[in-house]
């Protein structure tokens, strides 16, 4: 009787905690149901599932492990929203280049995981004012994880001239993986989606966003609508600098960045490839004062679109070697190619209504 008795105890203990499936409100009643997103991400295992009914929800949110967090619809309503506690945002990380961070949503150190965000709204409304003058501030946060967002808003991410709507900080000898899709990006003062990492640490796929620079940065200059240090694509997009930001940057990339398929219109500069190999292509840039800037060698610039460009549509900053801008259509520029370097491949492009097609050559 014994032997079996505990018998039945290791079974017990070698039986693996089971996820599910939870809700924070009361529009699935068939659900087990918490009152915050808090209690319920602290309450599952790994794995599980956490619907999110429509509503505000006041709180500073923490993810640590595996799961699934998605905003569901209601009857007539579909918008669940993170908003600012009532006493300000509390707590805080230290980034990899030694900033303090203050998310609203953070999803933390989930190396063997991924944690999907989705439908979901991230409100920061009133945090920024109540922040240091040099702490950094995100709606949502990945931090040394990997995830998913999809269908997510960030907005009003600003007031201290350090708000971001998507942060990434990506560290250590594993490689993460990010995947932004369908989500729009507004009302920030710093940076719209923006990365910490290397092409070592991230692998990042930005997808079919919205993202809009409404508010002139102050603080931190940049004003990029996407700064990606790392690996994979940005395609897709949809890029909007209302603000003119005194640096504004439609798309910033390091090395080895597809960029495909996106407008950009408004920016001070439409496309800033700082590294090397990165295939840009297909793009559609708008009335940016300068098309791109290619700092990098072997950079492949091919069909893309420059209209209503002020100054060069493209410049290599009399530092880009090796790169190839072929088969593009620049429309109404001042320059075709500026501050050009010989070392470059410019032909064959389409010019029309450019005043002077090749610039000086950079001495």
């Amino acid at each position: 009787m014994l032997i079996r008795s505990f018998s039945l105890f290791l079974a017990v203990l070698a039986t693996p905690v089971m996820a599910k499936t939870v809700v924070v409100g009361n529009c699935r009643p068939f659900l087990q149901s918490y009152l915050t997103v808090t209690q319920a991400i602290e309450s599952v295992p790994a794995d599980s599932t956490i619907l999110v009914c429509p509503g505000d929800y006041p709180e500073q949110i923490v993810i640590r492990q595996p799961l699934t967090l998605k905003g569901v619809k209601d009857g007539n309503a579909a918008n669940p929203r993170i908003t600012v506690p009532s006493g300000g945002l509390s707590k805080a990380i230290g980034l990899e280049n030694g900033v303090v961070m203050f998310s609203q949503i953070l999803v933390e150190d989930t190396d063997t995981g991924q944690v999907h965000i989705s439908d979901i709204a991230v409100d920061g409304g009133g945090a920024g004012s109540t922040l240091g003058v040099v702490d950094w501030f995100s709606g949502v946060c990945f931090h040394n994880a990997s995830g998913t967002l999809a269908g997510v808003a960030t907005a009003h991410q600003s007031g201290n001239g350090y708000g971001f709507g998507i942060f990434i900080d990506e560290f250590g000898s594993s490689m993460k993986t990010i995947s932004i899709r369908r989500s729009t990006v507004r009302d920030f003062d710093a940076d719209g989606i923006r990365s910490n990492a290397s092409t070592a640490t991230l692998n990042a796929d930005i997808r079919n966003n919205s993202v809009t620079l409404g508010t002139p940065p102050t603080a931190y200059t940049s004003g990029a609508a996407i700064s990606i240090d790392g690996i994979g694509n940005i395609t897709g997009n949809s890029l909007v600098d209302r603000a003119r930001a005194p640096i504004g940057i439609g798309i910033g990339a390091l090395s080895k960045m597809n960029i495909v398929g996106n407008t950009i219109e408004g920016f001070v500069i439409g496309l800033w490839p700082l590294g090397d190999s990165n295939v840009i292509k297909g793009n559609k840039v708008v009335a940016t004062d300068v098309g791109i800037v290619i700092s990098g060698s072997a950079n492949l610039v091919e069909q893309n679109s420059f209209m209503n460009i002020p100054d060069s549509a493209v410049s290599f900053n009399c530092a880009g070697t090796g790169n190839s801008v072929i088969h593009n259509v620049i429309n109404d520029a001042a320059f075709g190619v500026g501050a050009f370097s010989g070392s470059n491949t410019i032909a064959p492009n389409t010019y029309s209504n450019v005043r002077t097609i090749v610039g000086p050559s950079c001495s």
